[in-house]
């Protein structure tokens, strides 16, 4: 019985407003709890529905991005780089200067 009246005390010790904002707050916490809840349960029902996707180790993705994807990368930049390089060949024999149009003083 000596629970009861420190809750009260303590209750009325609140100002209204936090009293208010702890319910909101608390309320807010549970329906996040509950999203994530079923966001969790979407994702395993997801899994459960396709287990023959193939989960890649860092280990695989390192050695694709090292082989693949960064000789990808590079030859990317230099196809850009000729490719530029071709614009302001061009832009050269056109205006007699490098660059092109109004740009770089023109």
């Amino acid at each position: 019985s000596s629970a009861a009246p420190a809750a009260t005390v303590s209750r009325r010790a609140l100002r209204g407003t936090t009293v208010t904002k702890s319910i909101e707050t608390a309320h807010s916490v549970r329906r996040a709890e509950r999203e994530t809840a079923k966001r969790q349960a979407e994702i395993q029902k997801r899994r459960a529905k396709d287990p023959s996707r193939r989960r890649y180790t860092q280990e695989e993705l390192l050695i694709e991005a090292a082989n693949e994807t960064e000789p990808e990368n590079a030859r990317w930049i230099i196809s850009r780089k000729r490719i530029n390089a071709e614009a302001d060949a061009v832009s050269e024999d056109l205006y007699g200067r490098k660059g092109g149009g109004m740009k770089g003083g023109g």
